[in-house]
């Protein structure tokens, strides 16, 4: 930020606060799926695991993608209620921060995954990943918020992505090792 947007960080984090508020639900979510992943990964049913972590993500891509349109036409008059009108943002910075929040909450499903294949070490390294992306994708253009927004994005689909191939990649192995042992 430059002089003049010494206000900047404030206006910023505020709006994220409202567009991250599909993630307090999403909590109760994932302190169902944790013990159901655990339970089906423990017993070796990663089809029936992958077939319910499919239905989930269907479910989070939908929520996200209501809550990007949500907040892109509401968003602006939210925060202006909740904060004042110096808090002012634009529906397009509201829509891409609920963009992030979306691909936070895809992460964070596949992250669960992860855990429950007792593989934090590939979730860690995937978050890490997606960390090392921010301060790259943040270094591009001009315009403050929407380099810190799109920063944010490419941050969880590189998470994600990662992720996914990590799990898919760990069921993929786990699947072959019960089938040679004759067990599942």
């Amino acid at each position: 930020a430059n002089d003049q947007q010494g206000d900047a960080a404030g206006i910023f984090l505020n709006a994220l606060l409202i567009a991250r508020v599909p993630l307090f639900f999403f909590q109760a979510v994932q302190a169902s799926l944790l013990p159901r992943l655990s339970a089906l990964a423990g017993a070796g049913k990663y089809d029936e695991m992958w077939h319910e972590l499919r239905h989930l993500l269907a479910l989070v891509v939908a929520a996200g993608g209501l809550a990007v349109v949500g907040f892109g036409f509401l968003g602006p008059f939210v925060v202006e209620t909740a904060f004042g009108s110096g808090f002012a943002v634009s529906s397009r910075d509201m829509a891409l921060l609920a963009v992030s929040s979306a691909g936070l909450m895809v992460a964070l499903t596949f992250a669960q995954a992860l855990i429950a294949c007792r593989a934090q070490g590939r979730m860690a390294l995937s978050w890490a990943a997606g960390v090392a992306t921010f301060p790259i994708a943040v270094s591009f253009g001009s315009d403050l918020f929407l380099r810190v927004e799109v920063a944010l994005i490419v941050s969880v689909v590189v998470s994600a992505i990662l992720m996914a191939l990590m799990f898919e990649r760990r069921i993929r192995g786990e699947g072959v090792a019960i089938r040679k042992n004759g067990s599942g």
